[in-house]
């Protein structure tokens, strides 16, 4: 049988909580997360504030360092979900990075292409348009 309540965590129950609720602080949902094949409803609170996000990370600020590695962690303050968050923007950025440099402009060209067309824009203003970005301005790509 499939629980059709969202799952609420205990820390969601505090009248701390309720009152940063209530006061904006923190902004509830519900959202799905998937559990071998099952759709599992919960609530998502997210960090409206900074005090929002200092209850949500346990209360502490500074990041901690791990004892044994000399690292810092990636949860248990707000600094720590935040490196966290930052470095997986990071990767992704370089990752696209990567996949650009290595798939060369003309890939890259012909998605954007695409990209364009699939929105609606008429073919041939997409490859106007593509043809004067300043990544592919002067190269001789072919768009046909």
């Amino acid at each position: 049988m499939t629980n059709t309540n969202p799952v609420r965590l205990e820390l969601f129950s505090s009248d701390a909580y309720k009152a940063l609720v209530a006061n904006g602080a923190i902004v509830e949902s519900t959202a799905n997360v998937d559990i071998s094949g099952r759709e599992v409803p919960y609530v998502k609170a997210l960090a409206a504030t900074a005090d929002g996000a200092k209850f949500l990370a346990g209360g502490a600020v500074d990041a901690v360092k791990d004892e044994e590695t000399g690292e810092l962690e990636r949860s248990g303050s707000v600094c720590g979900f935040f490196n966290y968050g930052f470095d997986l923007t990071v990767r992704a950025k370089v990752r696209q990075l990567d996949k650009k440099i290595s798939e060369g402009p003309e890939k890259a060209a012909r998605k954007t292409l695409a990209d364009l067309v699939a929105a609606g824009m008429p073919r041939e203003q997409a490859v106007a348009v593509v043809q004067n970005l300043p990544a592919f301005k002067g190269l001789e790509i072919n768009l046909s």
